[in-house]
């Protein structure tokens, strides 16, 4: 997805997925995130003046229009009584929000109607089909690439990787691999690879449709293309899909 607020989930070439990773915009979204986290950090010590340099930018200026427009009251009323360090957040997760999304566990959503009739590709779970690729987040850790250095030392578990990144809020890792039917489903799969890397596994993410927004390329720590766009296990399609769209 282009876009998560209205675009379709439409299939992913491999030149489609570079062209995303390497826009302008997927970078400067990323390093802002993390400045913006990173000078609030710096605010609890050094009060307002270091999260200064943001209040003033451009582009988080016009995310307050946008917030002055809330139709809700009480959204209104919520939003008026932030601090500066709150609002700021808010709009490092606006720029997470706005990343292009890829959906690794599934090669196809079904084409449906709309309400006006028009056919389109939803994301979600209904009209899913799944590839055999699960995804494992790592968040809110001091170092991913820890996290990395211990995957990249287990020569069995790599077997099964597609793809390593860092997150764009530069703590935790992202980890798209090969789901082992006998293990179970996709959840299942999640579980055993967090445990075997010392981690707990993140329960949001046992959505076979979880988007994963974006990395920058600099971000990529492994990939395996022909995993991550031509992998299709239709034993795994045939066992779970179902079970999944129900």
């Amino acid at each position: 997805q282009e876009n998560t607020h209205f675009s379709q989930a439409l299939p992913c070439t491999k030149e489609v997925f570079w062209e995303q990773v390497r826009k302008p915009s997927t970078e400067w979204h990323i390093n802002a995130r993390r400045a913006i986290i990173a000078a609030v950090e710096a605010s609890k010590a050094e009060g307002p003046v270091a999260i200064q340099t943001w209040l003033n930018n451009t582009e988080y200026q016009k995310f307050l229009l946008k917030k002055q427009k809330l139709k809700k009251e009480a959204a209104k009323k919520a939003w008026a009584e932030k601090t500066d360090a709150e609002k700021l957040m808010a709009f490092a997760q606006d720029l997470k929000d706005n990343l292009p999304a890829f959906i690794f566990g599934c090669y196809e959503f079904d084409e449906t109607p709309t309400d006006k009739g028009t056919l389109f590709r939803h994301r979600r779970l209904a009209d899913c089909h799944l590839n055999g690729l699960f995804m494992l987040d790592i968040d809110h850790v001091e170092n991913p690439m820890q996290i990395w250095w211990k995957l990249r030392d287990d020569e069995e578990l790599m077997k099964r990787i597609a793809l390593v990144h860092i997150t764009s809020s530069g703590y935790g890792a992202r980890i798209v691999g090969v789901a082992d039917g006998s293990i179970g489903n996709l959840a299942d799969n999640q579980i055993v690879m967090a445990e075997k890397l010392g981690y707990k596994a993140d329960e949001s993410c046992i959505d076979a449709t979880r988007n994963s927004f974006a990395p920058k390329e600099d971000d990529i720590l492994y990939i395996n293309e022909e995993l991550l766009f031509d992998y299709y296990d239709e034993e795994f399609d045939k066992r779970y899909t179902q079970l999944y769209r129900e």
